[in-house]
């Protein structure tokens, strides 16, 4: 014979019991916690440091045309706040920001203020704050220059010495860089000591670039 159970007892019971009651409310607040979080207010905002700039040179509008960007440093970087609900946000991740340059309105040399898209793959979130919002980036056109490379003999051999051939490798370099800068180039050599020198030799040198003065031409944006 089965036992009835009185539910209206039990419950009566339950609720009696302090420390039913106690675990309910732990339950309930956990609950009232997780909606409001989730729903009574979903915009959240998270801030992304030092994410990388794209600079998508290759192919743009100043590439096209034929001019060259002057910065020392390329890797730019930005601060960039994305808001959207928790559960999109904690989906999200440094990599999954695009930022780039438009380059667009760079159509002859100077000094321009190139504006920062950035992208995060995800319509339900919003790009909040972007900085800096533009980086000042200076344009020039670009040259390029073959030029014979020179030896420049500094010292003398020993007395019953003297060169019978010599063999430079490469003969010839090209420079590319700002056309004020190429322009300026009169020659390339390196430079080899033939002080007490009595034996063939072969050598690596570094190669210098010289206007007509002798001066030696900056190199920082020359490739």
């Amino acid at each position: 014979m089965k036992k009835k159970i009185n539910l209206s007892a039990f419950f009566g019971e339950l609720i009696r019991n302090n420390n039913f009651l106690k675990i309910l409310a732990v339950f309930l607040a956990i609950f009232a916690w997780i909606y409001i979080l989730y729903n009574v207010n979903p915009v959240n905002e998270v801030v992304f440091e030092k994410v990388e700039v794209d600079l998508s040179f290759e192919g743009s509008v100043p590439d096209r045309n034929g001019y060259m960007y002057l910065m020392e440093d390329p890797n730019l970087t930005v601060r960039v706040t994305v808001s959207g609900s928790r559960t999109e946000l904690l989906n999200l991740s440094k990599e999954d920001i695009k930022a780039t340059l438009n380059m667009d309105s760079v159509i002859s040399a100077g000094t321009y203020n190139i504006g920062v898209s950035v992208n995060t793959g995800n319509s339900k979130l919003t790009v909040a704050e972007v900085y800096p919002k533009n980086f000042t980036i200076e344009f020039a056109k670009e040259e390029q220059r073959v030029l014979p490379v020179e030896l420049q003999a500094s010292g003398s051999l020993p007395n019953g010495y003297s060169i019978e051939n010599r063999e430079i490798s490469p003969k010839e370099i090209t420079v590319t860089g700002p056309s004020e800068i190429v322009e300026q180039i009169s020659k390339a050599y390196f430079t080899v000591s033939l002080t007490n020198m009595k034996e063939n030799f072969t050598g690596t040198y570094n190669l210098s670039l010289v206007n007509e003065a002798g001066e030696n031409i900056d190199r920082r944006y020359l490739t």
